[in-house]
């Protein structure tokens, strides 16, 4: 008998990039969660006239964070975006709470190699950078950075600095696992932080970004990536995901 495996993912948030033709640009647009695309704003005019509020200083490498909630990202919303000082997109943050009986909603190997990072003066709380500038744009008010949207998809650039391949070709240089493709998202890929190229079906051994490509050949570029838990966040659910009432 052929054993199937499986891991357990509760949730994961959505982020979707419009691609362009420009090879030094990573889109021209963004979009969260898988169901329910809600556009976002790639500039603080926008971010602002949406009512989303920095909480942060231009934080060095990041940029400046900017939630929808005055106290920072919490359970309802999770998603942060950041923004450069002179007003662009730089990245997004992602933040997950809480257990359940896999564990921690960020798992220790995980928080080891450090691609979550524990939130400050927060009780079972983590949080993911992902950034899409360079670290000397993100505080300069003299950019001349002229991409809308960014040239690259780092996770944790002020630490570990792990980049995402760009295409298909990269991630299969890279040893990455490709997946399935599904339509409005794109052509998943997993990579095992022990044996890739192979799978090893441990939750705590999978890179907690998956990138997804378009079109789904050997010619792709990324169109989307999500982050992933094994814990179901407020706001998971499908009648959350359907309606948008919620960032996951």
């Amino acid at each position: 008998k052929k054993e199937t495996k499986k891991m357990n993912y509760a949730s994961a948030l959505l982020f979707t990039l419009a691609a362009v033709t420009d090879a030094g640009d990573i889109g021209d647009g963004l979009w969260r969660t898988f169901g329910h695309q809600t556009e976002l704003p790639i500039t603080t005019a926008e971010a602002i006239s949406q009512k989303w509020v920095a909480v942060t200083n231009c934080e060095t490498d990041l940029g400046i964070l900017y939630t929808k909630d005055k106290s920072g990202p919490t359970e309802k919303h999770p998603l942060g975006l950041r923004f450069t000082a002179s007003g662009k997109i730089a990245g997004v943050q992602a933040t997950v709470f809480g257990d359940n009986r896999f564990g921690d909603a960020a798992q220790k190997n995980l928080i080891d190699l450090g691609y979550w990072k524990k939130t400050a003066n927060a009780t079972k709380t983590w949080h993911m950078d992902v950034s899409f500038r360079a670290p000397e744009d993100m505080c300069s008010t003299t950019s001349r950075s002229e991409e809308v949207m960014g040239d690259r998809v780092v996770i944790n650039q002020d630490t570990i600095r792990q980049s995402i391949p760009l295409t298909v070709k990269e991630a299969v240089e890279q040893k990455w696992t490709p997946g399935s493709c599904m339509a409005s998202m794109g052509w998943h890929h997993f990579y095992d932080l022990k044996t890739a190229p192979k799978q090893s079906f441990k939750e705590d051994q999978i890179l907690p970004l998956v990138p997804m490509y378009n079109p789904p050949d050997s010619t792709g570029v990324l169109n989307a990536f999500f982050f992933t838990s094994p814990v179901a966040q407020h706001g998971s659910g499908a009648q959350y995901l359907f309606s948008g009432a919620a960032d996951w």
